[in-house]
């Protein structure tokens, strides 16, 4: 027996969607979901779900690099009843993170918790909303940095770099005021103390920084790669549509809908060794110095982000 699409749905590349699906009729209480067969690409996430009224939810995934459509009648998943399981098992917590249940998280804790992070939470809220949003940001608390030297490194294959040809790309550095000169040197010096860059001794490639003013009224570092993307062959991969990504959203009707900033996420990609040179720049004080982990201004260093949320759901 299988479950059947209601009606037509995109699914954006390297995303998931939970769809409404109809059953069988002799189903009318929990139920396993399990992978089927079908000519399309996608997977259906194995589950116990929960039946009524011949519907239930599935949740399907799309890890391939381009659209699928869900047409309207398509099987999706297997329906079967529970005797079909063999073994189960009850899940323990083993985690050492000892985190309390929302019970026992004080709204004292949660007020100190928010102040310490600094979270800007919608003003609209009212006081019960607030603490529902503190008490989930509370339990992922792991996932997120103070500051850039808590960014984790993702343990993964590093980034490497294609070349079209062999040719050198040594440009001239742009001037610096005094003052100007002081920020770069500064925030260099906190780059390397996070392991972001290290010394360079290429002879073959520079690029030139220069700063960008930020609305907060501080000032940003950038290295102008664009000499050296005209070299890199581009790994070319299709980014979700955000017009589809809220479509897919506001179907489900949400009650609230929350945007979450990845900080610093091209930091969090290795670069390999044998590509770190083609990002060597150099500072006011005429230190050489190349990135290690994936740079802004790359024009590889989305697609490789991308891939990686992908392969991670």
């Amino acid at each position: 027996m299988t479950s059947i699409a209601p009606q037509s749905v995109v699914v954006p590349s390297y995303s998931e969607a939970y769809l409404t699906v109809n059953t069988p009729k002799r189903f009318n209480n929990n139920v396993l979901l399990e992978n089927a067969e079908r000519v399309c690409s996608i997977s259906v996430a194995g589950a116990i779900a929960f039946c009524k009224n011949n519907k239930t939810v599935c949740k399907i995934l799309n890890l391939n690099p381009y659209v699928v459509t869900l047409k309207r009648g398509m099987k999706l998943a297997k329906v079967l009843g529970l005797d079909k399981i063999a073994s189960i098992q009850k899940c323990e917590e083993t985690g050492t993170d000892n985190i309390p249940q929302e019970s026992e998280i004080s709204r004292a804790e949660l007020n100190r918790f928010h102040k310490d992070f600094g979270f800007k939470i919608n003003p609209s809220l009212d006081e019960e909303q607030r603490y529902q949003v503190l008490q989930l940001l509370y339990r992922y608390k792991s996932v997120f940095a103070h500051s850039l030297s808590e960014i984790k490194e993702f343990k993964g294959p590093p980034l490497e770099l294609e070349l079209y040809c062999q040719q050198k790309m040594f440009n001239k550095q742009f001037r610096l005021n005094e003052v100007d000169k002081a920020e770069v040197n500064r925030q260099v010096g906190e780059m390397e103390k996070i392991g972001v860059i290290e010394p360079s001794s290429s002879a073959h490639y520079n690029s030139p920084i220069f700063l960008v003013n930020i609305k907060d009224g501080s000032k940003h570092l950038v290295i102008d790669l664009m000499g050296v993307n005209s070299l890199i062959v581009p790994k070319l991969m299709h980014l979700p549509q955000i017009e589809e990504m809220l479509d897919m959203i506001t179907a489900e009707k949400p009650k609230y809908i929350t945007i979450s900033d990845v900080s610093s996420a091209f930091w969090q990609l290795t670069l390999g060794v044998t590509s770190r040179d083609l990002t060597s720049f150099t500072g006011p004080d005429g230190l050489r110095w190349r990135f290690t982990r994936a740079p802004f201004g790359l024009h590889t260093s989305p697609s490789a982000l991308q891939a990686l949320l992908g392969q991670n759901l």
